[in-house]
């Protein structure tokens, strides 16, 4: 993966974009993971870990009656949770993660189930993908899917 975050970064670099995270089923990994590329705080502004609802609406600012009714592991939630973090840090890019890394479901949504926020500038992405393993290996997937999927729509793909 390190190969795979040092395209990232890099590509970043060339575009001149910053970016942003805001993570919930991921609790700080996706940072983590960019910001371990030397010359990443060039690209990186800042990340929230919003792991509970209060944080999510406290912090990033979605409206709580949203969460009430969709419930925090939704693709609307996720592309609220890319743009406003993005909006927060000023950044050109934003990302988020909604899911459930176990070991139980909930909202009545099984262990696995996560959906990706991407928004760069003005277009907004939202994909959902359901994983399987523990709660670490859960969580790496997701950020190596996010990874994947921010370079590649940079890239055109």
């Amino acid at each position: 993966m390190r190969d795979l975050l040092q395209k990232l970064v890099n590509t970043l670099k060339e575009r001149n974009l910053t970016i942003a995270t805001a993570e919930s089923v991921t609790g700080g990994l996706v940072a983590k993971s960019i910001t371990d590329v030397p010359g990443s705080s060039k690209v990186f502004l800042g990340g929230i870990i919003a792991y509970s609802p209060n944080a999510k609406v406290n912090i990033l600012k979605i409206d709580e009656t949203l969460i009430k009714k969709l419930g925090t592991v939704d693709p609307l939630i996720a592309e609220i949770m890319a743009r406003n973090v993005k909006g927060i840090f000023g950044a050109d890019v934003g990302v988020s993660t909604t899911g459930i890394a176990g070991p139980d479901s909930i909202e009545g949504k099984q262990v696995g189930l996560c959906y990706v926020g991407i928004v760069i500038k003005d277009e907004n992405f939202v994909f959902e993908n359901k994983f399987e393993g523990d709660r670490a290996i859960i969580r790496e997937y997701i950020t190596e899917f996010l990874i994947n999927k921010l370079i590649e729509i940079l890239q055109g793909g």
